[in-house]
């Protein structure tokens, strides 16, 4: 890692894993900070800012997993490797589910831990790259939607407080900012990320037809509909269905969407049968809703709903 100085932040009761740090990576990767508590780890953190953070999982006070959880808190990126002189596997276990980059044991595998830190040391450095993103960025490239203004790190930082829950999401912005793109990020580090992302442009159908679009219809239901059509809804079961440009649907389907974010239960147009459904939910605007409802075109129960 020769291109830029890093700053590794080590936190470890133990003086003698200090200075291993110091003697194997302060030079060839750049700056060791090494203090012995998690409650020290978090004041250096606030104050540095540093690139990779390894941590002891067993200290006085904080414990590693704890102090982890403080880190996310305060919006730190930075990779985290937790060690560990226990071999069992539930310290490694807890720590990959609470976000860990890695878990290592100790004594450590020399050659490991300097290809582990060189891997943790290029997805820091990623996560601050300012990135160009085209339009028709695929799902799998939501993890560049990175940069280095304010704006940006707060939509990041938003992101991956929002992504890991099943919480409704509203996008605001002009157009052409990429409410698409943030709302596939959100997909992308989401637990449904293994399922359906599907994205409907509310004002490009026309109202008479959104409805079928979005809920589905019965044979019958109307002039034309010679079959069964399955909706939006119901094909993103399990996954994630995108709304963009919500400030145009129509109030009578505002009233459907409602419904179907309070009981997760939608109907197709032609049945009075409740079909019970798990998809989230991510809406999008250009339009200043908080206007619209005090107008009255935008439902504000809706809007409320939408914007947790």
């Amino acid at each position: 890692m020769k291109d830029a100085r890093a700053t590794i932040l080590v936190v470890d009761p133990d003086p003698d894993v200090h200075y291993s740090f110091k003697r194997i990576f302060e030079g060839e990767f750049g700056d060791v900070i090494a203090v012995t508590t998690g409650e020290l780890a978090l004041r250096e953190v606030d104050a540095q800012e540093p690139d990779i953070i390894v941590m002891e999982v067993q200290m006085p006070g904080l414990s590693g997993i704890e102090t982890m959880r403080h880190l996310r808190a305060m919006s730190c990126r930075a990779p985290v490797i937790l060690t560990s002189s226990d071999g069992t596997t539930a310290h490694a276990i807890k720590a990959i589910q609470r976000g860990a980059y890695d878990y290592l044991l100790k004594p450590f595998d020399l050659p490991r831990l300097k290809s582990l830190m060189e891997e943790a040391l290029r997805v820091s450095r990623d996560a601050k790259k300012v990135v160009s993103i085209a339009q028709d960025t695929p799902v799998t490239d939501a993890d560049s939607i990175v940069g280095r203004s304010p704006a940006m790190q707060a939509a990041v930082t938003a992101i991956g407080r929002v992504a890991p829950t099943d919480a409704t999401v509203l996008i605001t912005g002009e157009s052409g900012t990429g409410k698409e793109l943030i709302a596939r990020a959100i997909f992308h580090h989401s637990n449904r990320a293994r399922q359906r992302f599907l994205a409907v442009n509310c004002a490009a159908i026309p109202g008479n037809l959104l409805e079928s679009e979005l809920f589905g219809h019965e044979k019958g239901a109307f002039t034309g509909a010679a079959s069964r059509r399955i909706g939006r809804f119901e094909k993103c079961h399990g996954g994630t269905l995108f709304l963009d440009e919500i400030g145009e649907l129509p109030l009578d389907l505002q009233s459907k969407l409602l419904r179907v974010i309070q009981q997760g239960q939608i109907e197709r147009l032609g049945s009075t049968h409740p079909i019970q459904i798990d998809v989230r939910l991510i809406a999008a605007t250009n339009r200043p809703l908080e206007e619209d409802v005090e107008r009255g075109t935008f439902r504000q129960d809706l809007f409320y709903r939408l914007n947790v």
